[in-house]
């Protein structure tokens, strides 16, 4: 396992020798939360509300077409809906809400997100996103498995995501990933932060890119 983790960790370097430049840096900030009523520890299916708020790429920047530089402010995308969890560690959302990118176009989205441990070892996490408006119409999928590396709590794993665009050319990617869990206070049950880094391979010409996620979940 350890040999693993340190084949991920190389792999995650922000250089690439396939790339014919650097990749891609990106920062995303995701905050998730749970809504769920207070049920008997045996209870198997519980059902509540979720919320995310995401700044997809803090580091973005809107260029204009002469190469000057426009500041319209982060790109956002606030979700919420409903959760329905099962066995305490899985669950699946439907979310509706709106997005709004770094050159201030909004769009109204449909999402669905899950968290799937019933594997041993192994957590799967995906997300569907349709939007809708004619212009920027366009579906969205996302998947990610890891499993425990023995070391600092860190998980390993892979990610892939694709942008099917109408109209317009579509974006895949795929590349290794590592989750670390940070610690909290132990009083800071309903808390959990984390980080996330994963170097994607784009297929055809694109450039490849390294994103972190800096995740805080909140669950009541």
């Amino acid at each position: 396992m350890k040999s693993m983790f340190w084949l991920l960790f190389l792999a995650l370097l922000p250089t690439s020798v396939f790339a014919q430049e650097g990749p891609d840096p990106q920062v995303r900030i995701p905050v998730h939360i749970q809504v769920l009523p207070k049920a008997d520890p045996e209870t198997k299916n519980r059902f509540g509300l979720a919320f995310w708020g995401i700044l997809p790429d803090v580091t973005a920047e809107n260029i204009l077409p002469d190469g000057t530089v426009k500041d319209n402010g982060l790109a956002t995308l606030l979700v919420g809906g409903f959760v329905w969890q099962h066995d305490k560690k899985n669950w699946l959302e439907l979310l509706v809400g709106q997005k709004r990118d770094q050159n201030g176009y909004k769009d109204s989205i449909l999402n669905m997100r899950f968290v799937n441990n019933q594997v041993p070892h192994v957590a799967i996490a995906g997300e569907i996103q349709q939007s809708f408006r004619n212009e920027r119409k366009r579906f969205f999928w996302w998947v990610a498995a890891d499993t425990p590396v023995h070391m600092w709590r860190m998980r390993a794993g892979v990610e892939t995501e694709h942008i099917h665009s109408f109209g317009k050319t579509n974006a895949h990617s795929i590349g290794p990933r590592v989750v670390l869990p940070l610690p909290l206070p132990v009083r800071a049950k309903a808390l959990k932060v984390g980080l996330v880094t994963t170097y994607q391979f784009k297929k055809g010409h694109d450039r490849d890119f390294v994103r972190v996620y800096i995740i805080t979940n909140l669950s009541f």
